[in-house]
C-alpha cells in the first residue's frame, strides 16, 4: 500500500528547484551505468559505495567518513537495546531519525525471510524500535536496485527501482528521501497532514450520514406503523446500502455522474403526484435489470433485487431530498474510500440500535469492534501471505525476472515457468478463506485486495513469457465466487459486508456477484443454528478452510448477555470452557476445528488467553492441535471502543516451530521484539504460556542452574499478621505499644528508615510468629512489589506480614552477603524471569520462589567480600539519609515536595523556584529575591556536593556487587548488558 495517493502533490509541496534535482539525477544516471557490476557484487563490499553513490551524490547527505565533524549519515550505528548494527543511520541534530538496511542483488524479495530470523524489512524495523521513537520514524530498505521508503508503518511504503528510474519518478524519490526533506521532517508532516485531512472529511461525512440514517429510520417508523422497529432498521439499512452504491457508482463511472440530481430533478417536474421515493424505485429497478433510456446497465447481485415490501414503504419526500444531495456531493472516488466505510457503517448501526432500545446495546451484545486497516493487513500477510509466498517459492516464481528470448518459441525452462504460473493461478483460485464473525467485512476486503494483487503478479510474470493477458475483469468475480466466506450473527453487518465487497469490485456493465451463498447470517458457534458442513459443503469436501482470520466478539458470562441455555450448550459441545465462558475462546476452538490440516489462523483476542486460569483448557487445546507462529501485543488504543488489552494470535496446523516470535504494535506499525524457544513457551500451557523467556533468557538461566539455593543458607519465614493494624501498631510509644516494628514503607534496599510501636499480644494476633525470630540479627525482605528489596537488621525490630524475615542457617555465609545477593541486579532479573508477575496492581514476591533462587560455589567463595560491601553500603545509605535530613530540617518546611527531596539532582535556580513555591513567598522586588537566593546558595551547593558524592559511592559499590555476582555465574559481556539494560 502506498504512503501517498497523489505523487504530484508531494513533489509540488516538498520539491527543491528543478535544476538542483536534475544535477542529482545525472548522478543517478552514472549509478545506472554500473548495472551489470551491481547485479553481481557482494552486499558487504558495496554498502559504503552505495551510500556514497545514492545518498551522498543523489540525495545530498554527508557521510561521517567525509566530514567527521559535520555529518548526517553514518555507517553501522549500534542500536541501544541489543547492540546490533544498522547498515546506515540518518542523523539530524544528533538524533537518529532514519534507519537504512541494505542487501545485495541476491535478495530479490525484501519481505522474504532468509536464513536469519527476520526479513530485511523486519530487521530494519527492529532497529528503528531501539531508538527514540519521538525522532526515529523513517526506514529505508534496499537491495541496490529496489529502494523502499517507510514512515513508521511497515505496511505502507513507496518503492522505486534505481536502475531503471526516470526523471519524473526520481523527483518523487528525491522529494521523499533527500537530506533537505528529511532534515525538515517534511514527509512525516505531509503524511500526518494528509491523514488529519482524511479524518476530518470522514468525520463530517459520518455526521451527515448518521443524521440521514436516523431521520430515515424515524420516518419509516412514523409512516409505516405495521412494521416493528427491528424491521424498520432492516429497511433503513437496505435503502442506505442502495444509495451508497449509487454514490460510488456516480464517482467511479458506473452510473451517470449526476444520477442523484436526475432523480430529484425528475421528481421536481412530476405532474402525476408521484413521491420522490417512487422515482428512486425506478432507478433501483433499472440498476437491477438495466434501462436503455437511462443508459443504466444491469448490476443485479441481490442488492437491487425486487423487494415488494421495501417498495411498499411510505417515505416523506423531504427525507430523500437535500440530505441525499449532500451525501452525494462527497467524492467517493477519493475523499470517502471503501476502507473507512466499515467504521462509519458499524458506528451508525450503533446509533440506530440505541434508538430501538435505550437499555439494549446490540453492538455490545454482538461484541462488534472495528478492526483497523493496519491490523487486517498484517494478519492477512501473516496467514494468506505466508501460504502464497511458500507456494511461489516452491514453484520458483520469484526467479522469473527476465523476458523470454523468443516469445514465439519458448525454451524448456521458460515453458516450465509458464506451466508453474498456471499452477499457481489454480492454487489461488482454490483457496478458501473465512471470517467467522465478519462484521462489516474488513478481513474479507483485505483478502480480496491481496488475492487480486497475486493475480496481478501472475499477469506481470506472464507478460515476460507471452503476450496474452489473463485480464483482471474476470479475476475479481472469480475471487468473490470461490475464495471468500463470511458469517455473522448480525444481519445488518452481513449486508454491509456484501456492499463493501461489491463497491471494491463493481465495473461498468458487469452484474454484481451474488454473495448470498458465501456471506451468510448465522450463529457461528451453534451447529443447530448454523451447520457448517451443510452451509459450505464445497469447503468441507476438501477438508476445511485454508485460512481463518477475524476479530471475534468478546462476550463473557459476567456480561449477563449469555443465557443459561447458551452456557449449557457450550459446556456440552465444546472442549475448552472452564469456570467462565467467553465467546472469543469458543471462536478459537471452533475455528481450529474448521481449518484443514495445512490451514493458518489469525485472530485478535484478549491477552487474558495467555495466562488467565480460566483459559487453561483453551491453551492446552491450542498447544495440542496447532503450532503457534507469532503473538503480537497490541498497543493501548488500537481499538478505540474496546478497553480490553489485546493480542494478535497467529497459528498453523502443519508446520512445527523452533521458536515463537513475540512482536509489539505501536500506533499503526508492528515490530519484532523477541524470540522464545517453542518448548519453553508451551512447557506448561495449563499454567500459562511463557511469554517472557526469550533465547537470551534461556542462555542466562542455563548458566545460573545450581544444586544449591537460598533456602540452604537462609530460613525465610512469614512475619506477624495482626488482623487489625490500627489496634496493634501505633506511631507513638504507649504502655502497651512498647516494641519497635517496621512495615513495608520503612524498608527498602540496604536501609530501614523509621519504625513504629507494637503491642505483641500473642493470644490476640492473627498470626503472631515467634518472638525469637526478631531478637537476633536477620534480614527483612519486601513481600509486595515487582523488585527484590532486602535489608539487614540487628536492632531487634519486629516486622509485619508485608515483609518476610530471613534467619541465618549457615554461619559461613553472612546475612549481609545474602542481602547483597538478593539486592543485586542479576537476582532481581532471575526472579522476574523465572516467576513473571501475573498482575501489575499488587505484584507479590512469593516465599517459595525466593527460597529457590540459585547459589553456587563461586558466590560462597565471595561471601566475606560481599559481607564487607554490604556493611559499607548500609553505612553510606545511613550517612546520605542523615545529610538529607539535616538539609530538609534547615528549610523549615511543613511538607517536603518530591523535587526538594531530590534537590541534589536539580540546579540552584530550579531549587529556589521550588522553595519559593513551598514557602509561598512573593518577592516585592529584585533586591528581596537576590537576598533570598544568597541566603540559601551556600547551603544548597555544599549539601548538594555531599549528597552527590555519597550517591556516587553508593552506585559504585552496587556496581561492584553486580560484577561479583555476574562473575560468579560466568556471564559474558553481552549477557551482562542485556540484564543491566532491563532485558
Amino acid at each position: 500500500m502506498n504512503l501517498f495517493d497523489d505523487r504530484s502533490l508531494v513533489i509540488k509541496q516538498i520539491m527543491l528547484d528543478e535544476f538542483s534535482v536534475l544535477e542529482r539525477y545525472n548522478a543517478l544516471k552514472a549509478y545506472q551505468t554500473k548495472k551489470n557490476f551491481i547485479k553481481n557484487v557482494k552486499e558487504e563490499k558495496f554498502q559504503e559505495s552505495f551510500l556514497k553513490d545514492i545518498f551522498v551524490d543523489c540525495l545530498g547527505y554527508t557521510l561521517d567518513t567525509q566530514n567527521p565533524n559535520n555529518f548526517n549519515l553514518t555507517r553501522e550505528e549500534k542500536t541501544k537495546i541489543d547492540g546490533k548494527k544498522a547498515d546506515g543511520c540518518i542523523i539530524i541534530n544528533n538524533k537518529v531519525v532514519g534507519i537504512i538496511e541494505l542487501k545485495g542483488q541476491n535478495t530479490k524479495d525484501l519481505d522474504k525471510r532468509g536464513s536469519r530470523d527476520f526479513s530485511p524489512v523486519e530487521q530494519a524495523f527492529s532497529y528503528l524500535s531501539s531508538f527514540d521513537n519521538k525522532f526515529a520514524k523513517y526506514v529505508i530498505v534496499s537491495n541496490f536496485d529496489e529502494i523502499r521508503f517507510y514512515i513508521k508503518d511497515r505496511l505502507k511504503f513507496e518503492s522505486f527501482n534505481l536502475l531503471e528510474l526516470d526523471f519524473e519518478n526520481f523527483k518523487f524519490l528525491h522529494a521523499l528521501i533527500s537530506f533537505e526533506s528529511i532534515k525538515e521532517d517534511l514527509p512525516f508532516s505531509l503524511k500526518e497532514r494528509s491523514s488529519s485531512q482524511e479524518t476530518s472529511i470522514s468525520k463530517k461525512f459520518y455526521d451527515d450520514y448518521s443524521n440521514f440514517r436516523i431521520e430515515l429510520f424515524e420516518n419509516i417508523c412514523k409512516n409505516n406503523s405495521a412494521f416493528t422497529k427491528q424491521e424498520a432498521l432492516k429497511f433503513t439499512q437496505k435503502i442506505c446500502d442502495r444509495l451508497i452504491f449509487i454514490f460510488f457508482a456516480e464517482d467511479c463511472g458506473l452510473l451517470a455522474k449526476d444520477t442523484i440530481n436526475r432523480i430529484i430533478d425528475g421528481f421536481s417536474n412530476d405532474i402525476l403526484n408521484h413521491s420522490l421515493y417512487d422515482y428512486y424505485k425506478v432507478y433501483f429497478k433499472s440498476i437491477n435489470s438495466s434501462n436503455e433510456k437511462l443508459k443504466i446497465p444491469a448490476y443485479n447481485g441481490g442488492l437491487f433485487a425486487t423487494d415488494t415490501i421495501l417498495d411498499s414503504l411510505n417515505i416523506d419526500d423531504y427525507i430523500l431530498n437535500e440530505k441525499v444531495k449532500t451525501l452525494s456531493s462527497y467524492d467517493f472516488n477519493s475523499e470517502i474510500s471503501v476502507n473507512i466505510l466499515g467504521h462509519i457503517f458499524e458506528q451508525s448501526l450503533s446509533d440506530l440500535e440505541h434508538i430501538i432500545s435505550s437499555n439494549f446495546n446490540k453492538r455490545k451484545k454482538d461484541g462488534i469492534f472495528y478492526t483497523p486497516k493496519f491490523i487486517t493487513s498484517y494478519i492477512l500477510n501473516q496467514t494468506l501471505g505466508e501460504i502464497c509466498n511458500a507456494k511461489k517459492e516452491e514453484l520458483g516464481l520469484n526467479d522469473i525476472t527476465e523476458p523470454a528470448k523468443n516469445l514465439k518459441k519458448l525454451n524448456k525452462g521458460e515453458l516450465k515457468n509458464l506451466e508453474n504460473l498456471n499452477v499457481y493461478r489454480d492454487f489461488l483460485l482454490n483457496l478458501k478463506i473465512l471470517d467467522p464473525a465478519c462484521g462489516s467485512g474488513a478481513f474479507l476486503n483485505e483478502a480480496l485486495d491481496f488475492l487480486i494483487k497475486e493475480h496481478e503478479f501472475i499477469d506481470n510474470k506472464r507478460k515476460l513469457l507471452e503476450t496474452d493477458d489473463l485480464g483482471l475483469y474476470d479475476i475479481q468475480k472469480t475471487v468473490l465466487e470461490n475464495n471468500l466466506y463470511g458469517v455473522d450473527i448480525n444481519a445488518e453487518a452481513v449486508e454491509i459486508a456484501k456492499l463493501s465487497l461489491w463497491l471494491r469490485t463493481a465495473q461498468f456493465g458487469r452484474k454484481l456477484v451474488n454473495l448470498g451463498q458465501k456471506i451468510k447470517c448465522g450463529n457461528s458457534l451453534v451447529d443447530k443454528e448454523f451447520y457448517w458442513e451443510k452451509e459450505f459443503s464445497e469447503v468441507f469436501e476438501k477438508g476445511g478452510f485454508d485460512i481463518i482470520v477475524g476479530n471475534p466478539p468478546y462476550i463473557s458470562y459476567q456480561s449477563n448477555l449469555l443465557s443459561k441455555l447458551d452456557m449449557q450448550y457450550f459446556s456440552d459441545v465444546y472442549e475448552t470452557p472452564y469456570k467462565i465462558y467467553d465467546t472469543y475462546a469458543l471462536f478459537i476452538e471452533k475455528s481450529i476445528k474448521l481449518l484443514n490440516n495445512n490451514g493458518k489462523f489469525g485472530f485478535i483476542v484478549p491477552s487474558t488467553l495467555l495466562q488467565n486460569e480460566s483459559f487453561c483448557l483453551m491453551r492446552e487445546f491450542i498447544a495440542k492441535n496447532t503450532n503457534i507462529d507469532k503473538i503480537v501485543f497490541c498497543a493501548d488504543g488500537v481499538f478505540n471502543d474496546a478497553v480490553v488489552p489485546t493480542i494478535i494470535l497467529l497459528l498453523n496446523k502443519n508446520k512445527e516451530k523452533q521458536f515463537v516470535e513475540i512482536l509489539k504494535s505501536e500506533k499503526d506499525y508492528i515490530y519484532p521484539k523477541s524470540l522464545i524457544s517453542y518448548n519453553d513457551f508451551i512447557k506448561n500451557p495449563r499454567h500459562g504460556f511463557n511469554i517472557s523467556l526469550i533465547l537470551m533468557d534461556r542462555q542466562i538461566l542455563d548458566k545460573c542452574k545450581t544444586d544449591e539455593c537460598i533456602q540452604n543458607f537462609l530460613d525465610i519465614k512469614e512475619s506477624i499478621k495482626t488482623g487489625n493494624d490500627k489496634r496493634f501498631i501505633s506511631d507513638i510509644k504507649t504502655d502497651t505499644h512498647t516494641l519497635r516494628i517496621v512495615t513495608g514503607k520503612e524498608v527498602s534496599k540496604f536501609k530501614i528508615k523509621g519504625f513504629k510501636y507494637f503491642d505483641f499480644n500473642e493470644k490476640e494476633l492473627k498470626r503472631p510468629t515467634k518472638a525469637e525470630y526478631y531478637t537476633n540479627s536477620k534480614l527483612f525482605i519486601r513481600r509486595v512489589g515487582k523488585n527484590l528489596e532486602c535489608v539487614f537488621d540487628d536492632n531487634g525490630f519486629f516486622s509485619t506480614h508485608v515483609l518476610y524475615v530471613g534467619i541465618q542457617k549457615d554461619s559461613s555465609f553472612g546475612l549481609k552477603a545474602i542481602m547483597c545477593i538478593l539486592n543485586s541486579t542479576l537476582f532481581n532479573y532471575l526472579y522476574q524471569t523465572l516467576f513473571p508477575a501475573k498482575g501489575d496492581i499488587f505484584p507479590e514476591i512469593r516465599i517459595g520462589n525466593l527460597r529457590s533462587l540459585p547459589i553456587n560455589n563461586n558466590i560462597k567463595k565471595k561471601s566475606n567480600e560481599l559481607e564487607s560491601l554490604g556493611e559499607k553500603l548500609m553505612v553510606l545509605y545511613s550517612r546520605l539519609d542523615q545529610e538529607l535530613h539535616k538539609f530538609y530540617s534547615s528549610l523549615e518546611l511543613d511538607n517536603i515536595s518530591n523535587k526538594i527531596k531530590k534537590f541534589y539532582t536539580i540546579n540552584f535556580d530550579e531549587f529556589i523556584k521550588e522553595l519559593q513555591k513551598s514557602k509561598k513567598i512573593n518577592f516585592k522586588n529584585k533586591l528581596e529575591e537576590r537576598n533570598f537566593k544568597e541566603q540559601w546558595q551556600g547551603l544548597f551547593e555544599r549539601d548538594k556536593t555531599i549528597a552527590i558524592n555519597l550517591e556516587k559511592q553508593i552506585l559504585q559499590m552496587q556496581a561492584n556487587i553486580d560484577e561479583i555476582i555476574f562473575d560468579s555465574f560466568e556471564l559474558d559481556k553481552d549477557e551482562r548488558e542485556y540484564i543491566l539494560n532491563g532485558k
